[in-house]
């Protein structure tokens, strides 16, 4: 089996992961969770590193935040800040994206369930499922209307997206739809010098497991 990177930013800290069992148990005693996948452990860690930063500049603008080195987190995965406490809710809600399946869910159950069937997809705990909707809509939309100017079709949103599903979207096909309508010149810059907008230059691959199709009623490869 293929090894996996899951790094997972929370409140006070985050950790290196590498399986859907560890990450469920983990984001049911966490708060403000926030999971991606990642390519190697190294990339996985600097994922964290960044986030851990940016957290904490927000809400500690007189502390400088020194994460742990890599060497000192592959015996102990899980980094907490000194003296932070780690406080959880007995409720979560958790917006799931991916180029072409979308879903909020309210278990780490289930975020375990979707990470076990569907590779290099990523959750973010929100607030309520109302804020996973708009999160959901804002997440792809941050990307595709940078080069709106270049469309002549409306961007697809979701609305009332249903809770414990997996909701099959249009994002990807619809952007191979309309690439040509963006110059050859932007194309480059739009896509290949922006990392975290590498999931528009995926369309040959579907990045799903063999099982997902079992979670999609009526999936079809498109």
């Amino acid at each position: 089996m293929t090894k996996r990177f899951f790094i997972i930013n929370y409140n006070g800290g985050f950790a290196l992961m590498d399986t859907p069992a560890e990450v469920s148990y983990l984001i049911a005693k966490e708060s403000n969770t926030h999971i991606r996948e990642c390519n190697s452990l190294e990339e996985a860690y600097v994922f964290g590193c960044q986030e851990y930063v940016n957290r904490e500049c927000k809400h500690n603008l007189n502390k400088q935040a020194i994460p742990p080195r890599l060497e000192e987190m592959i015996p102990t995965p899980i980094f907490h800040e000194p003296g932070f406490r780690p406080t959880s809710s007995a409720y979560h809600t958790y917006a799931m994206v991916h180029p072409k399946v979308v879903g909020i869910f309210t278990t780490p159950e289930e975020v375990k369930s979707v990470l076990e069937n569907i590779l290099f997809c990523e959750f973010v705990e929100c607030e309520s499922i109302p804020h996973a909707q708009r999160f959901i809509n804002d997440h792809f939309e941050r990307t595709l209307f940078a080069m709106g100017a270049y469309f002549r079709t409306p961007i697809p949103t979701y609305q009332n997206l249903p809770t414990g599903t997996l909701v099959d979207v249009e994002y990807l096909s619809w952007l191979q739809m309309h690439l040509q309508e963006i110059p050859n010149n932007l194309q480059p810059y739009f896509f290949n010098n922006k990392p975290a907008n590498s999931w528009l230059t995926d369309a040959k691959e579907s990045k799903y497991s063999p099982d997902v199709k079992k979670l999609v009623e009526g999936y079809e490869e498109k």
